[in-house]
């Protein structure tokens, strides 16, 4: 696939301005705008930004790939001439890592303000409209903010908060699923025609720390799910009860099962208290 991008920008000590960017791949264009104003005594250096496209198709980008699969025969035949002797030395277990740092420095180091509004992404047979985000920083304060996107005959949205005025960084979560459809969402399962139903989920979680493992390690929350109009196809399992019972000679009830199993909702939930490890 193509791509290509087209520029024009000046600038000065005080700043940069983009006025126009347009970024072409394959067949979906791109358009762009931006400002960046330099810190100036107190003042943090400030970036806008404004990215908008009526149609972006990654399908070209989106190759198959193919696993090359090692024979079986290639992978035991190193193994079997592999012996361990007891004067053999112990290669202790590398310790865990510290996890990626959160840098709260350059969070108040600049504001930024901007949006990114997509009218229609695909890829492969997925498709998504409406896309609409909108990115702020201010004063050490990261908000991301994803507006309902429609998806699989539903709709998604979500918000992310990253607080780094303290020594420890505060984040919170939520997103919000509204009915999808389960057989959009999931052709594998589809193609079987064994479960149907609309998905919602709800997630809504915090943590702090100063790295990612401490995030992960302070992790609090909830996420539920629940499937509506919940149908699972038994058919293939009441086939196979049928030809068993025929079996017997006084005869069974199983024939009498029906095909389709129907649920008014199918949910769950999961409740985070103390980080994953405590989960």
């Amino acid at each position: 696939p193509l791509a290509s991008i087209n520029l024009n920008f000046s600038g000065d000590d005080a700043g940069i301005e983009i006025p126009e960017m347009i970024l072409q791949l394959s067949n979906s264009t791109i358009e762009a705008e931006a400002n960046v104003n330099f810190a100036s005594g107190l003042q943090p250096a400030n970036i806008s930004y404004e990215i908008v496209s009526n149609q972006i198709d990654l399908t070209p980008f989106l190759a198959s790939s193919t696993s090359e699969e090692i024979p079986t025969d290639e992978v035991t035949a190193g193994a079997d001439n592999v012996a361990i002797e007891p004067t053999d030395t112990v290669t202790p277990a590398p310790p865990p890592a510290a996890g990626t740092p959160i840098s709260s420095e350059l969070l108040n180091s600049f504001n930024v303000i901007g949006s990114i509004a997509i009218e229609s992404l695909l890829a492969n047979e997925f498709q998504f409209t409406g896309i609409n985000i909108f990115t702020n920083i201010e004063d050490g304060v990261l908000d991301v903010e994803l507006q309902p996107v429609s998806a699989f005959e539903g709709s998604i949205a979500g918000n992310i908060r990253l607080d780094g005025r303290n020594e420890d960084a505060a984040l919170s979560t939520q997103l919000s699923v509204s009915q999808l459809n389960v057989i959009d969402l999931a052709p594998s399962v589809s193609r079987l025609n064994s479960v149907t139903g609309n998905l919602d989920v709800e997630v809504d979680l915090s943590a702090s720390g100063q790295n990612s493992n401490e995030l992960m390690d302070s992790l609090t929350g909830s996420t539920t799910f629940a499937i509506t109009e919940n149908s699972v196809d038994i058919g293939v399992i009441k086939q196979v009860f049928t030809a068993i019972s025929a079996l017997s000679p006084t005869g069974s009830t199983i024939e009498q099962w029906p095909d389709v199993i129907r649920f008014a909702e199918l949910g769950g939930f999961i409740l985070f208290n103390g980080g994953l490890t405590e989960n």
